[in-house]
């Protein structure tokens, strides 16, 4: 086999390092269901909260559903509170967000006060891209 050169492909990297996770930024919307007198269990919340999401299937879609949210992510247009790992409020929802995607809506997130049902609008990765 002369004058053939045998070369070998890297395997697909599908995660980052740690450092580059830190830096890897999350934009997206927040909608708090309250559990309260409409919503008096988190199970009630929830079943309402999954009744929005199965409306759901465009951006356009998701902006409507803004107007029940009982949380204060109304005050900031919808936005969810915090960007990166560590800032993420509350911070049980980070190990949820940062594994969804862009464009994607839920799952709902059910908490002792209520529900959270997100969507992802932007990652910006640090480093290298997850594969996909």
């Amino acid at each position: 086999m002369s004058g053939s050169r045998l070369t070998r492909s890297r395997p697909t990297t599908r995660t980052t390092s740690a450092s580059s996770r830190q830096r890897t930024r999350y934009s997206g919307q927040d909608v708090f269901i309250a559990v309260g007198p409409k919503y008096p269990t988190p199970a009630d919340a929830k079943r309402f909260a999954e009744d929005l999401i199965a409306r759901c299937r465009t951006a356009e879609d998701f902006a409507k559903v803004l107007a029940y949210d009982d949380g204060d992510s109304k005050f900031r247009g919808g936005e969810g509170l915090g960007q990166r790992r560590g800032e993420i409020r509350p911070p049980e929802l980070e190990p949820m967000l940062f594994q969804m995607r862009e464009g994607q809506i839920g799952p709902v997130f059910e908490l002792p006060t209520g529900v959270h049902v997100f969507r992802v609008m932007k990652r910006e990765y640090a480093g290298q891209m997850p594969a996909e």
